[in-house]
């Protein structure tokens, strides 16, 4: 996909590794570094708008941790409203 032709605010599915849709989301092209992170070339930046399944964990805790949070894993359901990473591969525009 050429990232270049894809407007900024674009409605898009998140996938997991199983390509489950788990979230809908708004792309956030301007946002180069998240919690004081740069934002790694494979990932991109999303704004959640709804979480489809809320047993879903972030996946990118580890790297990009959630400021605030104490324990290893976040809740996706938790981060309603607020900008976290996603993998290119796994954001499908409709």
């Amino acid at each position: 996909m050429n990232w270049e032709n894809v407007p900024n605010r674009a409605p898009c599915t998140l996938l997991s590794e199983l390509c489950v849709s788990v979230a809908t989301a708004r792309l956030v092209k301007n946002k180069k570094k998240i919690y004081s992170r740069w934002i790694d070339n494979d990932l991109v930046a999303v704004e959640l708008d709804a979480v489809l399944d809320a047993s879903v964990s972030y996946p990118y805790s580890s790297r990009y941790p959630i400021p605030g949070s104490t324990k290893g894993t976040v809740d996706l359901d938790t981060q309603v409203g607020t900008v976290v990473v996603w993998c290119k591969e796994l954001v499908y525009f409709s």
